[in-house]
Parts: C-alpha cells; sequence; structure tokens
C-alpha cells in the first residue's frame, strides 16, 4: 500500500460518497424524508433490470431500459466490470440477506469480492467456513449482529433478521497492474486545444494573468457506484510521474502521478518589492493504471479551468499579497477566497468517459463540448438554515462505467447556477452538503457536522424549470455532539432531533483500525440502533487513531433491511444521507 492516508481518504470518501447513488427521479417515500420512490417492491435498485411504465418520473431506467416513456435515443448499456455473486441459497437476483426471519440459526456464505469464488480461510461468529465458503452460525436474536472475517480482506457485519447471509469480503485485487499508454483529451477527433500560460508577467501586465484561464485535468480507471467498495484505491494513480518545479523563496520541485493533465505551463510573477515567483511543468499524454485480469478497463476524466480575474481583482490580490509575505492568517483568506473562486473562477469546462476501453492502446476521452456553450442547472435552496454552508457539486454519472464533477459552487443568497453540458451515455446527480466545514478549517474548535441532499435526472432537461432543495424536508438530522468513538472501540451515536426530519432507515458504520488489521471494517445496522460495538465484533484492539465513519441513510420506500444487499448500498437510490466522522478534516490542510 502507498500510503494509509489513501485508506483514509477512501472511507472518507465512502463516508461523503454513499453520495454515489443511483441517478433516478423524485417521489417521497413513506416516511416523507425526500427519499427516491423505487416503484416495485423488490427493495432492489431497478438500474439492472427495468420495466416501468413511466421510467421518466421515477428515472431508475440506468442500465436495461424497457419503458415506454423514454428518450427518443436511449442510452448505451454496459455491464458491471465486477463479478456476480453465486446464489446457492436462491434468495434471488440482487439480494444478499433475506430467506425469512431468523428462527435459531443462520447460514452465512462468504466470497471473495474480486473473484466470487468462496472463501475457505473466513470466519462468521467465529465459526470456519467450508469448501464452499459456508459457515452455519447462531447468534443472539436480540443483537443479530452476524460477523465475517477472512485474512487480508475487509470485515463486513451485519445486523438484520435474515436466515441467509451472502458476505462479500474486499481483498487483493487479482490481476497485475501496469501503465497505459500515453493518452489525451479529444475534442472532434483532434486533440484538445487549450493552452496555458507561458510568459514573465510584472505588475504592468498582470492583469493579462488574471484573464488569462489556467486549465488542469485528471483521468482515472472508471469508478462508479456500483464498483466503488470494490475499487482498489492504490491502483487508482499510475506509478509514472511528472515534476512540478516552482521557485518562491528557493526552488522546489514535487513529483506529480501523471494521470493528471496538465498542458504546458510556464510562468513568473515578478512584482517588485513584494513577490517573486516561478512555476512551471508540463504533462499533455497521460497514463492511467490497466488491469491484465479486466475485460473492460473504463476510464474517466474532465479538465477544469480556472480564471483568477473572474473572482479576483488586481487590487485584491494586491492587497493579499503583504499578507502571504508577511506571516498573517492564511487559512482566514483562504477561506475568504472560496467562494468567489468556486462560483466565478472555476469551470469544469470538459468532461468524458470510455466506458469500453480494452487496456490497450492509447486511452484517449472524448470529451463533450465545452460546457459554457450549452444550459444551465439552476438551484434553489429555500429555508437554509444560517449557521450553515451550502456546498453543491454537480454530478454525471454512466451506469457502472464512470461518475465525475461537472460544477462545484457554494450556495449564496440561496441560488446556485451550474453551466452544463448532456454527455452521451450520461445520467446526473445534484448533491447539496449542509455543512460547518469551513467554519472548522477556520479553527473553531467544532466537530464537522455533513448532511447531505441529493436530487437525480436521466437528463439535463428535466431540471429545465430548475432543482428545489429545502432544507425542512430534504435532510436528515445532524449527528449530535454526544456521538463518540469510545477508548474500547463502541461507537455511540445520536441525532439531533427536528421537526419535519425522519430518522434514517439504516446506518453504515466504516472503521480503518490504526493496527492495520483488519485493514477496513464496515457495518450494517438499522435506523433503530443508536451503537456498535466495533472493536469487539470485528476483533481489534482500539486506538485514539482509528478513523471511524457513521453514514445515516434514508433507503427507498420498498427496501426492506431483512431482504436486500448492503454491499450494492451505494446502487439505491437514498436521497438524505446524514455523516459523522471522527477524523480531523482540518489536519488535511497544510496551511495553519
Amino acid at each position: 500500500m502507498k500510503s494509509k492516508l489513501y485508506l483514509i481518504l477512501f472511507v472518507l470518501l465512502l463516508g461523503l460518497g454513499m453520495l454515489l447513488t443511483a441517478c433516478g427521479g423524485g417521489g417521497d417515500d413513506d416516511d416523507d424524508s425526500a427519499a427516491i420512490d423505487d416503484d416495485d417492491d423488490s427493495g432492489v435498485d431497478d438500474d439492472d433490470d427495468d420495466n416501468d411504465d413511466n421510467d421518466d418520473n421515477d428515472d431508475n431506467d440506468d442500465n436495461d431500459d424497457n419503458d415506454d416513456n423514454d428518450d427518443a435515443t436511449p442510452d448505451n448499456e454496459y455491464a458491471p466490470v465486477t463479478c456476480t455473486l453465486p446464489d446457492p441459497e436462491t434468495l434471488g437476483e440482487g439480494v444478499t440477506i433475506g430467506g425469512g426471519a431468523i428462527s435459531t440459526t443462520v447460514t452465512a456464505y462468504v466470497f471473495d469480492d474480486a473473484t466470487c469464488a468462496p472463501l475457505t480461510d473466513a470466519t462468521v461468529n467465529g465459526v470456519a467456513t467450508d469448501a464452499d465458503g459456508k459457515a452455519v452460525v447462531t447468534p443472539d436474536k436480540a443483537a443479530g449482529i452476524v460477523t465475517a472475517s477472512a485474512p487480508n480482506h475487509w470485515s463486513w457485519s451485519y445486523k438484520a433478521d435474515a436466515a441467509v447471509m451472502y458476505f462479500r469480503l474486499r481483498g487483493s485485487v487479482t490481476g497485475s497492474w501496469s501503465d497505459s499508454a500515453s493518452g489525451t483529451f479529444t475534442d472532434g477527433g483532434s486533440d484538445l486545444n487549450v493552452e496555458n500560460p507561458q510568459a514573465d508577467y510584472n505588475i504592468g501586465n498582470l492583469g493579462t494573468l488574471l484573464s488569462t484561464p489556467i486549465y488542469i485535468g485528471g483521468v482515472i480507471p472508471g469508478l462508479s457506484r456500483n464498483t466503488l467498495l470494490s475499487t482498489d484505491v492504490d491502483h487508482l494513480i499510475p506509478e509514472a510521474e511528472f515534476d512540478l518545479t516552482y521557485d518562491y523563496e528557493g526552488a522546489e520541485t514535487i513529483a506529480l502521478p501523471a494521470n493528471i493533465f496538465l498542458p504546458t505551463l510556464d510562468v513568473s510573477l515578478n512584482l517588485i518589492g513584494l513577490l517573486n515567483a516561478s512555476a512551471s511543468a508540463s504533462n499533455e499524454n497521460y497514463v492511467v493504471p490497466v488491469n491484465s485480469d479486466w475485460d473492460a478497463n473504463p476510464l474517466e476524466g474532465f479538465v477544469a479551468s480556472a480564471t483568477i480575474g473572474e473572482a479576483l481583482s488586481l487590487q485584491a490580490l494586491l492587497d493579499l499579497i503583504p499578507v502571504i509575505i508577511g506571516g498573517g492568517d492564511i487559512m482566514e483568506a483562504i477561506l475568504g477566497l472560496i467562494e468567489p473562486i468556486l462560483n466565478d473562477a472555476l469551470q469544469f469546462e470538459y468532461h468524458g468517459a470510455n466506458p469500453s476501453w480494452d487496456g490497450t492502446g492509447a486511452p484517449d476521452i472524448a470529451v463533450s463540448d465545452n460546457i459554457e456553450s450549452t444550459q444551465s442547472v439552476d438551484l434553489q435552496l429555500n429555508n437554509a438554515d444560517a449557521g450553515f454552508d451550502y456546498l453543491a457539486i454537480l454530478m454525471g454519472e454512466i451506469p457502472n462505467r464512470a461518475f465525475w464533477p461537472m460544477g462545484i459552487r457554494l450556495v449564496s443568497s440561496n441560488a446556485a447556477e451550474f453551466p452544463a453540458a448532456p454527455v452521451v451515455d450520461s445520467d446526473y446527480a445534484l448533491l447539496v452538503a449542509k455543512t460547518n466545514a469551513l467554519d472548522v478549517l477556520g479553527g473553531s474548535g467544532d466537530p464537522v457536522t455533513l448532511n447531505l441532499a441529493l436530487k437525480f435526472a436521466e437528463d439535463l432537461t428535466e431540471w429545465d424549470g430548475g432543482v428545489q432543495v429545502d432544507d425542512n424536508t430534504d435532510y436528515l438530522p445532524e449527528f449530535a455532539n454526544t456521538t463518540e468513538y469510545t477508548a474500547g472501540g463502541v461507537v455511540n451515536w445520536d441525532l439531533v432531533k427536528k421537526a419535519g426530519k425522519a430518522n434514517p432507515d439504516a446506518y453504515v458504520i466504516v472503521v480503518v483500525p490504526d493496527s492495520g488489521e483488519p485493514s477496513a471494517a464496515i457495518a450494517f445496522v438499522p435506523g433503530t440502533d443508536s451503537s456498535f460495538d466495533a472493536a469487539g465484533n470485528f476483533g481489534y484492539t482500539p486506538s485514539d487513531a482509528d478513523v471511524v465513519v457513521i453514514a445515516g441513510l434514508d433507503l427507498p420506500e420498498g427496501v426492506d433491511i431483512n431482504e436486500f444487499d448492503p454491499t450494492s448500498l451505494i446502487g439505491y437510490n437514498s436521497s438524505a444521507i446524514s455523516l459523522w466522522t471522527n477524523y480531523d478534516l482540518a489536519s488535511l490542510i497544510p496551511i495553519k
């Protein structure tokens, strides 16, 4: 593993990324918490086999679409790149917890996530699995917690009243990894024609630099909500690197992974008596990791630009320079720039995916049109809480293949506008995060609060009239300050009860033990619970350095927590999520 920080960031991504939910449409569930309405009764997400008659109203026709009201040009369908679990107890497709209520015993099967083969060296509640990966256990019916573990695998716990449980444990991904050939972004069959500044700037021509966009992009193996739990985070970046050289009070060189796209940048800035700095780098042909065992190596990427002059006037920049070189409160200065940079300077101008690349040849990606030239998605935030900031992220998804950002805005004056362009085969999600994170980064000392509301569309035209998010109805309650991870390895939580806000249907607890064994562990428990003995169930020695994330979920109508698939939880249409972590997010920011 290249760094434990990758795993920690990945777990935080899982927490933030229970946001990688199915791209579907509106409709409230039976607890009035604004979850997406899944109009069948199976509790299984409609992405894989969709036969309803009004899909453009409930927007669940991601993969196999046979509806009668769909768009004139249906999306291509892409099969999952991960294997399908066997079903020895005939629970049915897409079900890993089921078989009726527990009588005395639970029949459990443990499989390897990468191969779907039985794990014969696993244990379930201390009982060893046989050649079929099977173990029969007698759980405490009152607790009902069943835990599966195996060497060098993530551990899982289920708490459900179900007689059969399949566990899919993530271990080492099979196949050998290597760097691809060089690829590039293309537009209309030619290389994407974007250029970065290459000049010397001083006080006289600084305005030119401020008005010139700076482009940067990135490409990674295709991530989708259905494969996030199977993602090998170490192989999201290649071995190849390129150098970024900068000079500010001394020359330094930073090695960057070669899946970052950076058109040639070579600038120097000389403001007499104030600042003398330079930077240079170039990586116009990216590379990405390739797995030899995969028939399809999907790719996703984006190119963003920032025109600093759109957010920061020349005078504002000159006022900022003395703070930087004089040792002032740099974090305060940076936080003051976040809103204008996100809302005015930053544009995700190009985005795209290569869903069917076979891993050979150049991994080129044909990008969409410049999004500034098409339509916009308008967000209206109602009943906003003045004690919080609202960060909105527009995302595109090609089901089973890719998920990328299309725009980021800090919602100001209770509204935000996203330039947007349709992408072939893509669905869309708009996430609005309610958080105090900016105050925490500014040194408030409070624990981070993060609640998510998500809206979905299969076509951007569904949002022609704008998107409405209401703080009174579209969010779950926040976690209370009494929520804690104890010295004994027990997670205790409580919510701030608020009128109109529903309680979660279920909780997911993700733990990264500091000891490294297990490398990570995940528990799924009902929404009626308020504690989980993580160390006791996963068998590790707790430490203050353990990282814990709790996600409270409002599951779609029709999803029975005793008959569904927790390992595909991210693929369900949960549109209200409440998050808590004991990790010090401010420590990710090197500037103090």
